[in-house]
């Protein structure tokens, strides 16, 4: 699952399978953001909205379970 690791100047950082891979930023939609999942087509990437925020309640829920401690 692709995801964006960072964002640097005109370049998305896209960790997939272990290793990375340099976007330009034209390429990704506006309001993409670090730690969106997304999904390439046609040479152009979009955002999985929902595999986003199943990662992201997914790492919530592990953060609430190290803070019942």
């Amino acid at each position: 699952m692709p995801i964006i690791d960072r964002i640097e100047e005109n370049w998305a950082v896209i960790e997939l399978q272990g290793n990375t891979i340099n976007v330009p930023l034209e390429k990704l939609p506006r309001e993409a953001r670090e730690g969106d999942v997304v999904i390439c087509s046609d040479g152009r990437w979009i955002i999985d909205v929902k595999a986003t925020e199943e990662k992201k309640l997914r790492a919530r829920r592990k953060l609430d379970k190290l803070w019942e401690k």
